[in-house]
Order: C-alpha cells, then structure tokens, then sequence
C-alpha cells in the first residue's frame, strides 16, 4: 500500500465521519461458482456444542492439485434461497459470520471472458443486519 491509498483511505474516514455513516459497515462481497466435478458431499451431521440446535456440519471428499484426497468439514454458517421475480436480485438469505448477522443477496453474471471462455457465477453482497434497516427496500445496491 503506497502513500496514495493510506491518503484515500483517510480522506474516506474523513468524510463518512462528516455526513454520519462512519459506524455504518461497509459490505462483504463474493462469489458462489460451480463445484468441481470431483468433490463428493460424503457426510453430513452435527455437533452437540450446548446451543439450542447444535453446529451442523458438512465433509466433502476433495482432491488437491497433486492428486492427493483430502476431507474438508464446513459448517452452516447460514442459508440462501432463490428470490421471487419481480426482486432485483436472484437470491436471498441470512448468515452469521465473525459473530455478525448479514442479510445476502446475489444476482446471476453470466457472459465470455477476453479470452473467450463461457463464464457462469452468482455475485453476492453481505450487508450487516442492523445497516439492512438503514436502506430502503428498492435500494438494494444493484
């Protein structure tokens, strides 16, 4: 990180303390692709942590880039269910992460790369719950 960037950062800091949203967050974004051929879901269960309803797990047969097979356990973190149509968005739903609630939403990108190669992939964005009440319903960021 040069001079520049430390300067833009600041100078952002400086102006969301000006109009107000300097303790709003600022979004999480991602993706969700397709799976690789190879990964296998090949257990599922859970956890017995003294919650209410325990960690739900997943293991996932995978392969790394040697060919050698691993294991991977996830935990549900949350869920994500496909929008009505009239919805700006294509997918909705909830997840808890570094002890935060988000509401997510994703929308579908699809295309050809310069390369052109055929592209499919849902684009999401994580908005902290309590800044979801902040923002109207037709103000969803795309």
């Amino acid at each position: 990180m040069d001079v520049n960037d430390v300067m833009n950062q600041v100078q952002d800091i400086e102006q969301r303390a000006e109009n107000g949203t300097l303790q709003e967050s600022q979004p999480m974004n991602g993706t969700l692709n397709e799976a690789r051929e190879s990964d296998v879901l090949v257990k599922q269960g859970k956890i017995d942590d003294g919650s209410e309803y325990g960690k739900q797990i997943c293991v996932v047969k995978q392969f790394n880039r040697a060919g050698e097979q691993y294991y991977s356990v996830f935990e549900r973190v949350g869920y994500i269910a496909v929008a009505d149509e009239q919805n700006k968005y294509d997918i909705y739903g909830a997840m808890n992460t570094n002890n935060k609630d988000y509401k997510v939403y994703g929308y579908k990108k699809s295309g050809t790369s310069q390369s052109g190669n055929q592209y499919e992939f849902i684009s999401l964005v994580l908005h902290e719950k309590d800044d979801i009440k902040k923002v109207e319903k037709d103000d969803v960021p795309f």
